[in-house]
């Protein structure tokens, strides 16, 4: 009896194909809502507003990535180390808040911290630094005049990288002389 049962559902079980002997389901199109979703923000799925590129060249809004960076140094979607680029596309944001977050994390990543302090030299970051010593925003001021001044401690090719930043932007060496003393000091 037993050899029977199984004998009908093995037959049974063979005449299905379980989708084996179909074809695959043609590819889509690519609609105006799968181009468009290109533009989401893989953090919020909305939108990307204030588009901000990684060095890994994923994209998200500015204030989603800028939260996500307060917690991960690291790209939301390939998980690419994003140290310290994380914050120098942050600098020129419009948003004051924004860029006052972006000198915070860079100030507590220059601390004390020479390989840090040359990494963000390497990045490009002390042209966009020296623009916001300009910023009406006390506290990004502090942090940035924060982050030059371990930038220029004992090291000469940072001194002189900044001074040349501040040297081609009129007037600011008089602003920097009045507003950030202890920078002032250490550079001129």
């Amino acid at each position: 009896m037993k050899n029977i049962l199984l004998s009908l559902i093995l037959l049974l079980l063979s005449s299905f194909t379980f989708g084996a002997d179909e074809a695959p389901p043609p590819k889509k199109d690519k609609t105006e809502k799968d181009i468009a979703s290109a533009d989401v923000c893989a953090i919020c799925h909305e939108k990307i507003t204030f588009k901000r590129p990684l060095s890994c060249q994923h994209s998200f809004c500015e204030k989603c990535i800028l939260r996500w960076f307060e917690k991960n140094p690291s790209c939301p979607t390939c998980r690419c180390d994003q140290t310290y680029f994380s914050n120098l596309p942050l600098l020129s944001s419009n948003d004051s808040g924004v860029q006052q977050s972006a000198a915070r994390n860079l100030a507590f990543l220059s601390r004390n911290n020479q390989e840090n302090q040359n990494a963000i030299r390497q990045a490009g970051a002390i042209p966009r630094l020296v623009t916001l010593l300009e910023s009406d925003d006390f506290l990004t001021k502090d942090y940035v005049a924060g982050v030059l001044l371990d930038l220029a401690y004992n090291n000469l090719e940072n001194q002189s990288v900044i001074i040349a930043n501040i040297n081609l932007n009129e007037g600011l060496k008089d602003r920097v002389h009045n507003e950030c003393p202890h920078l002032y000091s250490t550079l001129f």
